[in-house]
């Protein structure tokens, strides 16, 4: 495999961007429900006022959560995993594609990729050595999976990818050569993963048009339209006149001068035609759509800095913490997963695997205080090892720490409720001595 990519690896130049399959690769079809084709309306999606701000939140999450190659041993009968010191894959993540850009640029197209386009491509860099130093992202709209037709008894799901590189011709990548990581399946076509934001793109084309057309209506003072016309008694306006007044008009209540004094040299009426930015764009409405994004995304509004309509959180700790495990602890779980049976798939070494370290993320700060408290609290009450503790903590295991707590030593709460108890024996003890004092006197 590696002197196979090491053979390709010249033909495949740096490309970004572009394409020709639009924002969702592959995918047609209208949404149920409608015969507007929606797709197209959405646009590319993740420029999209709630989606752009929310796939940030995400991606600036993740980088406190690096990728880490694993090793597996057997030990006292139980397979444990351990970090492993120096790995190629791990170095050729970090690495990513330098010297273009480095892992915090790539994950940002993986998180983009995962979210919008519900599929991840990315091509394995190869020294002439042989060795994977590191990963290309390939724009998802670039690339499409393919079953040929000589694969007529389905042995094999995709057998290449057409990759299209910007300005340039189709090319044919082999299957074992790409990694393709997918959101799911997406049940129309198996070859492709679905991306969550299929289901909303109603929502954010709406979205789409009333922030366009916010922006209109704020550029014209926040009205939709005027009707100029002249009051009774003046002669009719010569188009001259009226492309006069429309220029004035415009000047001084749009953009810098707005405000600024309008004299006219003859009276007028001006009547509003239609209704007024309050009233064309309720808030609601707006609070809905971005609501129902954010719940495809698997986070709620309040942790991008929208207001939420949802009454679960009181506060952005909560919604943060949920966010975590509702969008960033499942993705980096499934990203894990597939990263891991591809490294598998080059390496051969079915004791390795992939993960990424989430004990820093910022959002699950709360989540890492339950389960040091839980940790804790097992250890105490002698139901698992020290190390057991630590790992269900998250954290690594420590030299003679595969022992429980000594039946001798017992927790603080547990010594203060022993001494409470001892203390209310102690005065029963005495009462009874007094009664028994006062009977034989």
């Amino acid at each position: 495999m590696a002197n196979f990519l090491t053979k390709l690896r010249d033909r495949l130049l740096p490309s970004y961007g572009g394409g020709g399959y639009g924002t969702f690769g592959m995918w047609s079809g209208l949404l149920s429900g409608t015969g507007v084709d929606y797709r197209s309306k959405a646009g590319k999606v993740y420029d999209n006022s709630v989606v752009g701000p929310s796939l940030n939140w995400i991606w600036k999450q993740m980088l406190y959560a690096p990728p880490v190659v694993e090793s597996a041993s057997v030990k006292a009968g139980k397979r444990e995993w351990e970090a492993v010191e120096t790995h190629d894959w791990q170095s050729a993540l970090e690495n990513a594609f330098s010297p273009y850009y480095a892992y915090d640029t790539l994950l940002h197209g993986i998180v983009a990729s995962w979210w919008v386009g519900g599929n991840v491509y990315l091509w394995p860099i190869v020294s002439r050595a042989g060795i994977i130093v590191g990963f290309q992202w390939l724009p998802w709209s670039t690339v499409i999976p393919k079953a040929s037709d000589g694969n007529a008894a389905g042995t094999k799901l995709v057998t290449h990818y057409e990759y299209t590189p910007p300005g340039g011709t189709p090319m044919d990548l082999p299957a074992e050569a790409v990694i393709h990581l997918r959101w799911g399946i997406d049940p129309a076509n198996t070859l492709l993963g679905l991306s969550p934001l299929m289901s909303v793109l109603r929502e954010i084309a709406a979205e789409n048009g009333a922030s366009t057309l916010s922006s209109a209506l704020i550029e014209n003072g926040g009205i939709s339209g005027l009707l100029f016309s002249p009051k009774e008694g003046k002669a009719d306006i010569d188009p001259d006149q009226a492309r006069e007044i429309k220029t004035q008009w415009k000047r001084n209540t749009t953009g810098d001068m707005a405000g600024t004094p309008l004299m006219l040299p003859f009276p007028i009426d001006v009547k509003e035609v239609g209704a007024r930015i309050d009233n064309m764009i309720p808030s609601e409405l707006r609070r809905l759509h971005a609501s129902r994004i954010c719940a495809a995304i698997g986070i709620d509004p309040m942790v991008i800095g929208f207001e939420s309509s949802s009454k679960t959180y009181s506060n952005y700790e909560q919604a943060a913490d949920a966010a975590y495990k509702g969008a960033i602890a499942p993705a980096l779980m499934s990203l894990g997963m597939q990263l891991t049976a591809a490294m598998r798939r080059f390496e051969g070494n079915l004791n390795e695997r992939i993960r990424f370290d989430e004990a820093n993320i910022p959002a699950r700060a709360d989540d890492t205080a339950r389960l040091l408290e839980t940790a804790g609290k097992a250890y105490n009450d002698g139901l698992v090892t020290l190390n057991e503790s630590r790992a269900m903590a998250r954290y690594p295991k420590t030299e003679g720490g595969d022992t429980f707590k000594e039946a001798t030593t017992i927790s603080p709460k547990a010594m203060a409720a022993k001494q409470m108890r001892q203390q209310a024996q102690a005065r029963v003890l005495a009462g009874r001595a007094t009664e028994e004092l006062g009977d034989s006197e």
